[in-house]
């Protein structure tokens, strides 16, 4: 198991999580938004690898298709399917939070969705933490 890889994804994913807080604290919820979403993302990322998830060629799993792909790994891994969907729910809506917050503008972020992120972000942070022993 590709230890580095996986301390290197949960370190990003730390540093997500802390500019996202403090991004919220400043009132910048449509950029603490996108930071809790990248927080997501780098700790799925992290867990994938540690479940020995094939990596695409890329290097990483593409953002539209994460959701999936952990909710699978969960799966496969936990064999619960309810987790398998609580989860795959938050990262896709995570994600579509994320995708307003980055691409459309006329689109108001408020204090309740960055809430919101942050939730979906640390639910994940522990999960993760949990499986992979930090």
């Amino acid at each position: 198991m590709p230890e580095a890889a996986i301390q290197s994804w949960l370190a990003m994913a730390d540093d997500n999580m802390s500019a996202a807080g403090e991004l919220e604290r400043a009132g910048r919820h449509r950029s603490a938004v996108s930071r809790y979403y990248y927080s997501i993302h780098h700790a799925v990322h992290a867990v994938l690898i540690f479940w020995e998830r094939s990596v695409p060629p890329r290097g990483n799993w593409r953002h539209r298709d994460l959701p999936s792909e952990f909710r699978s790994a969960v799966l496969q891994a936990e064999g619960g399917r309810q987790w398998a969907r609580v989860w795959h729910e938050q990262v896709q809506n995570s994600y579509n939070l994320r995708v307003a917050a980055d691409y459309k503008p006329r689109t108001e972020v408020s204090q309740s969705e960055s809430s919101e992120a942050r939730r979906y972000a640390r639910a994940i942070a522990v999960y993760v933490q949990e499986i992979v022993h930090v």
